[in-house]
C-alpha cells in the first residue's frame, strides 16, 4: 500500500493534469459552420519523430457536406498521454480501422482539424440513431431559414441592450408581490418583436426529420400577476431587436430570445438579463 501511495504521488507531480469543460454546439449549427462533414474509416496512423503528434488519414465512405470529393482527408492530432505526459479529461485518440463521423473545420492558417470534444464528431461503434442518420441523409434538402432557433447562430452575447435600458427607465415604480419573470421573445427575420410570453404559453411544433422548430403556438394565460403584466407591457415597447443571420450565407432567421426581468424594490429600478 505504501508503494502504491508513493506511485500515485509521483504520477500526480510528473504528469500535467488539466480539466476539460465545454458545450457541444447543436447539430444544425456545427453542420452549417463546418467545412466538411463525412463518415470515414481510418486507414493510416503515423507518429512524428518525437511521438508528440500523429497523422491519421480517413478513407471517406460518405460525404454529407461538400460533395463526393476528396476521397481521403488527413489530420494531425496530439499523441496519447503516455507520450505527451499530459493527462486531461479531454483525452481522446483515433486508431486504425475505426469508423468516425467527422465535423471538420479550417484554422486561420488553412489547416483542417476536428475534435471529439466540444463537437458532434464521434466514433461509430454501431449504427447511428435512426433519427440522427435520417437527419444526415436529408440534410442537403434542409432550408435553414424555414425554422425558429434558440441560441443557434447567436453572435451577440451581451447582457445589456440599450433600447431595453431606455424603455425600462419609464417602468412603473410600485410594490409588487412578484419581482421576477422569465420571458421568451419571438423575433422575426427582420428583427421585429412578435410576442413576449412565459414558457408555459409556448407550444413548439417540430419538424419530423430535422427536429427543428417550424412553428410556435401561443396559449393565452388567464391568470397573470400584476408584475408579469407590467413586465410584458414594458418589453413589448422594444420593437426592434438584433437581426440574427446564418454564418457564411448571411440569410436572416427567426429566433427566440430569453430575457429575465426583475424589479429592485429598494432602488425602485427595473433590471434585466439576456441569456
Amino acid at each position: 500500500m505504501k508503494f502504491l501511495y508513493i506511485l500515485i504521488i509521483f504520477f500526480s507531480f510528473s504528469l500535467k493534469i488539466f480539466a476539460c469543460e465545454c458545450n457541444v454546439p447543436s447539430t444544425v449549427e456545427e453542420f452549417t459552420t463546418s467545412d466538411y462533414v463525412f463518415e470515414g474509416i481510418v486507414v493510416s496512423k503515423k507518429y512524428s519523430k518525437d511521438y508528440l503528434t500523429y497523422k491519421i488519414t480517413f478513407k471517406i465512405l460518405k460525404h454529407y457536406k461538400n460533395g463526393n470529393n476528396p476521397k481521403n482527408l488527413s489530420f494531425v492530432l496530439t499523441s496519447e498521454s503516455r507520450y505527451t505526459k499530459n493527462v486531461t479529461s479531454c483525452n481522446w485518440d483515433v486508431n486504425i480501422n475505426e469508423k468516425w463521423l467527422v465535423y471538420v473545420n479550417k484554422s486561420s492558417d488553412g489547416e483542417l482539424y476536428f475534435s471529439k470534444h466540444c463537437s458532434n464528431s464521434q466514433q461509430i461503434n454501431s449504427p447511428l440513431y435512426y433519427s440522427y442518420q435520417r437527419w444526415l441523409d436529408n440534410v442537403k434538402k434542409l432550408k435553414l431559414d424555414d425554422f425558429i432557433y434558440d441560441n443557434e447562430f447567436r453572435t451577440n452575447f451581451s447582457v445589456s441592450y440599450s433600447p431595453v435600458d431606455s424603455i425600462f427607465k419609464n417602468g412603473l415604480k410600485k410594490e409588487y408581490d412578484d419581482k421576477y419573470i422569465g420571458l421568451y421573445l419571438l423575433i422575426d427575420k427582420e428583427g421585429n418583436l412578435k410576442s413576449a410570453n412565459m414558457q408555459n404559453q409556448l407550444i413548439p411544433i417540430y419538424d419530423s426529420i430535422y427536429n427543428l422548430k417550424k412553428d410556435i403556438q401561443i396559449v393565452p394565460t388567464i391568470q397573470i400577476s400584476e408584475f408579469a403584466k407590467d413586465a410584458i407591457e414594458l418589453i413589448l415597447n422594444v420593437k426592434k431587436w438584433e437581426i440574427r443571420r446564418i454564418p457564411v450565407s448571411k440569410i436572416p432567421i427567426s429566433y427566440i430570445q430569453f430575457i429575465g426581468i426583475y424589479y429592485e424594490a429598494n432602488e425602485k429600478k427595473w433590471k434585466y438579463e439576456l441569456r
